[in-house]
């Protein structure tokens, strides 16, 4: 059983990964971070290996950028509320999620999802 801390992080880690995968949505391969455990958890890394291959020896990546958006878009099915980190940042501010985040477009991608929700 789960204590409440380690429920905390899982659910911080899912919110995480949701706003990174509508990051990759969005704006492809400038959004994927260099971490194999996220790309490897959805699908990503062979992808990304590709788009780095491919780019450091001039090559055309649109069709590989494209195949990650779609990737990304199949996970974001199932949705997600943002609740710690909406929770957060009326909690602590800004700078707190900025920080977490880690990414200034994650950051973009967060904003713009509650920008959303209020409509």
């Amino acid at each position: 059983m789960k204590d409440w801390r380690e429920e905390m992080e899982s659910q911080i880690r899912i919110e995480t990964d949701y706003i990174i995968l509508k990051s990759i949505a969005k704006y492809g391969y400038p959004a994927m971070p260099l971490n194999y455990d996220f790309l490897d958890r959805y699908s990503l890394k062979a992808l990304y290996i590709e788009i780095v291959k491919n780019r450091t020896l001039d090559r055309v990546t649109e069709h590989l950028e494209k195949a990650a958006k779609s990737q990304a878009e199949i996970f974001l099915s199932s949705g997600c509320d943002l609740a710690i980190f909406k929770k957060c940042r009326k909690d602590q501010g800004d700078q707190t999620v900025k920080k977490i985040l880690g990414n200034r477009l994650y950051w973009k991608v967060f904003l713009n999802i509650l920008k959303t929700e209020q409509k």
